[in-house]
C-alpha cells in the first residue's frame, strides 16, 4: 500500500459505508461546503486529484453529488469493481462493509503502515471528520485546535482511543474528548438527538 492508496483508505474510513459491490464516502461539509466560493474549490479538488487518485490506484472512476444537509458524497461509476480496494482494506485489518466508522479497529493497520502512509491514511480520516472551524479554536491561530468529529451513533469509543492514541504517538495533544457525554451539551436528557 502507498500513500495514494493509504489517503484514500483513510477517506473511505473516515466517511464511508460499503453494501456489496460499491460504496459512497459522505463528507459532511455542511453549511461551509455549501458556500459558492468553496463548493468550486471542493469540487476541483474531488474531480482533479481523488478521481484520479481512485483512478490510477483502483482502475475505477468516481464521482461525486451534492445530498442534503450539505453532504459531499462521492460514488463509484461505471459498475466499478472495488475488489482490490475490498482486499487493501481486508490486509490492514480493517471493515469491508457496512459504515465503517461503526467497526474500524486500527491495531493491525497501526502495525501496517509506516512513514508518509501512516499520515496520509490519517490525512483522508481527517479530510472526512475533522473540522478547523474557528470556533474550535480554543487558543489561537498560533496554537490551533482540530476538532475530529466521530459521531456517537457509531458507538466506537475504542476507534476514538485508539486515534487520540496514535496522534499521541506521533507527537500531537489531545486536549479533550467529548464523546455523547451528555453534561456537555444537554445536560438533561442524554439521548439528545443532536448527539
Amino acid at each position: 500500500i502507498n500513500h495514494i492508496k493509504a489517503y484514500l483508505l483513510g477517506l473511505i474510513v473516515g466517511g464511508g459505508k460499503i453494501d456489496k459491490d460499491t460504496f459512497v464516502i459522505d463528507l459532511p461539509f455542511n453549511k461551509w461546503g455549501m458556500e459558492p466560493s468553496r463548493m468550486n474549490i471542493i469540487a476541483k479538488e474531488i474531480i482533479t486529484k481523488i478521481r484520479s487518485n481512485f483512478y490510477n490506484s483502483y482502475a475505477f472512476n468516481i464521482n461525486y453529488d451534492l445530498g442534503n444537509g450539505g453532504k459531499w458524497l462521492i460514488k463509484p461509476i461505471d459498475c466499478a469493481d472495488i475488489s482490490s480496494l475490498i482486499d487493501d482494506l481486508r490486509f490492514l485489518g480493517l471493515p469491508t462493509s457496512g459504515f465503517l466508522l461503526s467497526a474500524t479497529d486500527l491495531t493491525i493497520a497501526k502495525k501496517k503502515l509506516t512513514g508518509i502512509n501512516v499520515e496520509s491514511f490519517l490525512s483522508g480520516i481527517f479530510d472526512a471528520r475533522a473540522s478547523l472551524t474557528p470556533s474550535h479554536r480554543r487558543f489561537n491561530d498560533f496554537a490551533p485546535t482540530v476538532s475530529l468529529e466521530i459521531p456517537g451513533s457509531t458507538r466506537n469509543f475504542k476507534l476514538v482511543v485508539q486515534l487520540c492514541s496514535w496522534l499521541t504517538d506521533l507527537g500531537s495533544t489531545t486536549d479533550q474528548i467529548l464523546y455523547n457525554h451528555p453534561n456537555q451539551h444537554s445536560k438533561s436528557d442524554p439521548y439528545y438527538k443532536g448527539w
